[in-house]
């Protein structure tokens, strides 16, 4: 699947499986954002996923109704609520993101530090994508999830359902199913 002109084809192929799912949680692992779509299950002790997990490496935002939510550089940044004198951009707590998302998401798990979507709100109802390896994840309650590759080198990001191979993921301009 290295074909350069049927990465949007191939994006949007991937990606079509998460329509009717909810967007379910979300976490971070470093700056990377993982996010699960459809019911959650328990993995491990403390831990769960979703249907599918989609990992984002390369910037993203939420938008809706024409402004931005919320975006991967809000990680860099204060939350309103944050007194940490101590804390600093990329800290994985004390960030914006995740001040912003707790509001969205109504819910977050204390274990994990996940943002557990208890909201009724946030089902993909159709997804784009471009021959960049861009996505629209366009969800219900008019949200969209945007993500755009910026560069061209590396891995921008991940679909795939946990424990299961093949992954799907856009990586040096390329869509990879392996």
């Amino acid at each position: 699947m290295n074909d350069v002109d049927g990465v949007a084809d191939a994006a949007r192929q991937a990606l079509t499986k998460l329509v009717g799912l909810r967007l379910s949680a979300a976490h971070n692992a470093g700056n990377m954002k993982t996010l699960q779509f459809g019911d959650l299950q328990k993995r491990g002790e403390k831990g769960f996923v979703g249907q599918f997990a989609l990992h984002i490496q390369c910037p993203w935002r939420i938008e809706r109704l024409g402004k931005i939510v919320t975006g991967s550089l809000d990680y860099y940044e204060r939350a309103s609520d944050n007194t940490n004198d101590a804390w600093e951009p990329g800290a994985i707590t004390g960030h914006l993101q995740n001040e912003i998302l707790g509001r969205l998401f109504e819910g977050l798990n204390d274990d994990t530090r996940s943002h557990v979507n208890r909201s009724k709100q946030l089902v993909v109802e159709e997804v784009t994508a471009d021959s960049f390896g861009g996505a629209r994840i366009r969800m219900s309650g008019d949200y969209n999830l945007v993500i755009f590759p910026s560069g061209t080198k590396g891995e921008d990001w991940r679909l795939f359902e946990p424990s299961k191979t093949p992954h799907f993921f856009i990586e040096d301009g390329k869509a990879v199913l392996e």
